[in-house]
């Protein structure tokens, strides 16, 4: 029977060891070969900040304006900056912990001699603690937690992308059908 607790505990202790971790898949978007209506465009001098294509210096301003104030895209960037610490503080874990304590008592010992209690002398205790630990990452646990931390980090900066996108786009849709609209009242 001791032989069925001992395997018993040693199989509990390698499950409750393992660390699951499931690698993020971006979802696949089947993209048909030809389209009916397609463009025949190709431009590699094509500027990046495609808003900046239009060289209208108001809209470009407006973007700029946007893209400092919008609290969605700053939340999106901050987002960005907080899964970066989340990288570094998993890969922390890899690196051995070291500490270091400093203690100071002082205590004045004491004779007791038949009534009459005299104080010898003082002693000073000066302790120095150090401790150096490291934990081998037999069960992937550390690893595991770095892999998932790049993976908040990358979905961060493609969260951070779509809302960019989404802010300028809508920028530049709205600017020109006020400026379509102002063109029909004059």
């Amino acid at each position: 029977i001791r032989k069925i607790i001992g395997i018993s505990f040693l199989i509990l202790i390698f499950i409750s060891g393992c660390a699951l971790y499931k690698k993020a898949e971006a979802p696949r978007v089947q993209v048909p070969p030809s389209f009916k209506n397609s463009n025949k465009f190709t431009a590699p001098n094509l500027n990046p900040n495609w808003w900046q294509n239009f060289s209208d210096p108001k809209l470009n301003q407006l973007v700029a304006i946007a893209l400092k104030n919008n609290l969605s895209y700053l939340i999106a960037l901050k987002n960005i900056q907080i899964a970066r610490t989340y990288i570094m503080e998993n890969a922390s874990a890899l690196f051995p912990q070291a500490g270091l304590s400093y203690n100071y008592s002082r205590t004045s010992q004491s004779l007791n001699m038949g009534s009459k209690v005299t104080t010898n002398s003082l002693y000073n205790l000066h302790q120095l603690n150090g401790t150096v630990s490291y934990e081998i990452d037999v069960w992937q646990s550390i690893s595991n937690s770095i892999r998932q931390a790049n993976a908040s980090f990358k979905a961060s900066i493609a969260d951070s992308n779509t809302v960019k996108l989404t802010l300028i786009s809508n920028i530049v849709a709205t600017y020109y059908q006020i400026s379509a609209l102002n063109s029909n009242l004059d």
